[in-house]
């Protein structure tokens, strides 16, 4: 449950920074922060499932 709950919440800060950006710069920088933003989360994910991050 309390995984489910911080999956939500990094969801949901990241559509809110995304939108952020969208409103104030433009929405090619936008897509590129959500490129960005999707593979770190990847990327430290995975790192941490195999155990890499305790």
């Amino acid at each position: 449950m309390t995984s489910a709950l911080f999956l939500g919440f990094v969801a949901l800060m990241t559509a809110f920074v995304v939108a952020m950006i969208d409103r104030y710069i433009n929405r090619r920088v936008a897509l590129g922060v959500l490129a960005g933003l999707v593979v770190w989360f990847l990327y430290a994910g995975l790192m941490a499932h195999f155990g890499i991050l305790g």
